[in-house]
């Protein structure tokens, strides 16, 4: 997401993935690949699931309702939604922010 809010260029995994262990304060223990289990291998409960879940919205600067969110068991299915979010983002115009979310 670049400053203005417009999505620029998608991360590359490992882009992605730093930017996670950055966001959510994660020490990885393992090299990351696409198979790196979330919560086996990881640790994150269902909780940290869903601040990841977050993350990946805000940098793909899209939020999706649930019932879009895929069940996410590994580092690649949580790229794999960065990836959907950004491309389902340039299927939609631009929602301009309602006055009162201003006020919040």
């Amino acid at each position: 997401m670049n400053k203005e809010g417009g999505v620029g260029a998608p991360l590359a995994f490992d882009q992605y993935v730093s930017a996670l262990v950055h966001e959510l304060g994660l020490s990885l223990k393992v090299v990351a690949t696409e198979a790196t289990g979330l919560h086996d291998e990881l640790g994150l409960d269902s909780f940290s699931t869903f601040e990841l879940i977050v993350v990946t919205e805000q940098l793909a600067d899209v939020r999706l309702p649930p019932p879009e969110v895929p069940p996410l068991f590994t580092l690649g299915d949580a790229y794999a939604y960065y990836l959907y979010s950004l491309e389902s983002t340039r299927d939609q115009p631009a929602v301009p922010t309602p006055s009162w979310a201003a006020t919040w």
